[in-house]
C-alpha cells in the first residue's frame, strides 16, 4: 500500500490505480489551513483502506472508477474526480462504493468562430428531467458525464426542431 501511494501521480482519473487508496486514506478539506496532520489517524485509515479494498475487490490497486460512482435510480457508472479538484466530486460511502453526492455537475461551453457563428455544448450529470424518474431524460446524460463527454446545445430554432419529439403551448 505504501508503495502504491508513493507511485500515485495525484491524478484522479477513473482508470488511476492509486487514487482509490488515496481517496479512502486521506481526509481532504476545502482549505489546506483546515487540514490537521495526525499520523495515527492517517495510519489507521490507511490500514482500514487496505483491508477494505482487499476484502471488497481482492486487491488494493483497483481503478478509481470501481470505487467512485455516479448513481441515478438503477444506473451506476464509474467516475473520475475527487474533492476539491478540477473534476470536483464529493462522495459518501454507500454499499461499499463511494457515491457522488455533490461537486461538478453542469458544464457549458459556448464558442464563436471567426465568422461569428455561435455553437455550444453542455452536459449535466443526470439529464433534463431531474425530478421525474419515469422520464427517458432522467438519466439520459449520465453515460456522457461518466465518459467526460459533452452534447451539442441547440441555439437555433431550426436545430431544435430537428430533434423535437413533442411540443405544446401552455
Amino acid at each position: 500500500g505504501v508503495e502504491l501511494l508513493n507511485k500515485w501521480d495525484l491524478g484522479n482519473q477513473k482508470i488511476n490505480r492509486s487514487a482509490a487508496l488515496a481517496l479512502l486514506t486521506f481526509d481532504l478539506t476545502y482549505d489546506i489551513n483546515d487540514y490537521v496532520y495526525n499520523y495515527e489517524k492517517v495510519l489507521n485509515k490507511f490500514k482500514e483502506s487496505v483491508y477494505f479494498l482487499n476484502s471488497e475487490f481482492g486487491q488494493i490497486d483497483i481503478e478509481l472508477g470501481k470505487l467512485l460512482n455516479l448513481k441515478r435510480g438503477n444506473l451506476q457508472l464509474p467516475l473520475d474526480g475527487a474533492p476539491d479538484v478540477l473534476r470536483a466530486i464529493y462522495s459518501k460511502m454507500e454499499n461499499n462504493r463511494r457515491i457522488a453526492i455533490a461537486g461538478d455537475c453542469f458544464f457549458q461551453i459556448i464558442e464563436w468562430d471567426n465568422n461569428h457563428k455561435v455553437s455550444a455544448q453542455s452536459i449535466h450529470q443526470f439529464g433534463t428531467a431531474t425530478n421525474d424518474n419515469t422520464s427517458i431524460h432522467y438519466t439520459d446524460q449520465s453515460h456522457l458525464f461518466s465518459k467526460m463527454q459533452m452534447k451539442p446545445s441547440f441555439i437555433e430554432l431550426d436545430s431544435i426542431k430537428q430533434y423535437l419529439k413533442s411540443s405544446y403551448k401552455p
